[in-house]
């Protein structure tokens, strides 16, 4: 029995682990010659952070929009391949990103999600909660979490 994946979403946020995530999802993509979107969420929980009892936004906007396409840019030029141009979509949002993982995955009829993860271990895992968990647990389609090879986070 064989597996025959048609799409393929990879969910990137601009981190070195999610850059080796695509990086491996795009490896894949090739082999199986099956169109992926390359999915980036702007995590409005992140905009705004507490300072001398204010709460002041970190960036605006527009600004986190042109980071998303940036980085995605950045992605496909450096790892696709010539015979991938044209079957990879740059798709962005914004929310929180598991939930419109999720999201994109049945509204783009993926069939496969690749996922970094940033290898954080003990208080740091715990307090921030893993992504790529999360996704493993919920997500209805086989999820490819790829370990991020740098220097423990």
């Amino acid at each position: 029995m064989s597996i025959v994946f048609k799409k393929m979403l990879i969910a990137v946020d601009g981190s070195p682990c999610s850059e080796n995530a695509a990086k491996k999802g795009l490896e894949l993509a090739v082999a199986l010659q099956i169109p992926v979107a390359l999915f980036s969420v702007i995590d409005r929980s992140q905009e705004i952070i507490p300072t001398d009892l204010e709460v002041k936004p970190i960036q605006t906007g527009a600004f986190l929009q042109e980071q998303a396409r940036k980085n995605i840019r950045q992605i496909m030029e450096k790892y696709i391949p010539k015979s991938m141009e044209g079957h990879v979509h740059e798709v962005f949002t914004e929310g929180l990103p598991r939930e419109e993982i999720l999201l994109k995955l049945k509204e783009w009829d993926a069939e496969v999600l690749v996922v970094g993860t940033h290898g954080r271990k003990g208080l740091a895992h715990l307090l921030l909660g893993s992504t790529a968990e999360y996704l493993v647990r919920h997500a209805k389609v086989p999820v490819l979490v790829v370990p991020y090879e740098g220097k423990d986070l």
